[in-house]
């Protein structure tokens, strides 16, 4: 592992269960959902947004990265970037 994506990370809010995670960084101009399947729940995704929006989120920069097939059952466990802002866009 060559150590990309090191830094100092904030869980900003984390599913019950562990199904999803928001994860940003001090200055909050990037953040992520993490999620442990491909697809978010439309019920996770109403709710994050909503967090996000809680917040102070510009929802308007979220964007969203589907993944296909080829993740499904392949996954490392707790891996699978489901959506992220940049501020910066």
């Amino acid at each position: 592992w060559t150590g990309i994506g090191w830094g100092a990370y904030w869980v900003v809010d984390l599913a019950p269960d562990g199904r999803y995670a928001i994860v940003s960084e001090a200055s909050r101009e990037y953040l992520w959902v993490l999620a442990r399947q491909p697809v978010l729940a439309s019920q996770d995704d109403k709710a994050i947004r909503a967090r996000l929006q809680a917040l102070g989120s510009d929802l308007s920069a979220l964007q969203t990265h589907p993944h296909g097939s080829r993740w499904a059952g392949n996954q490392p466990r707790g891996c699978c970037a489901g959506q992220s802002i940049n501020s910066d866009r």
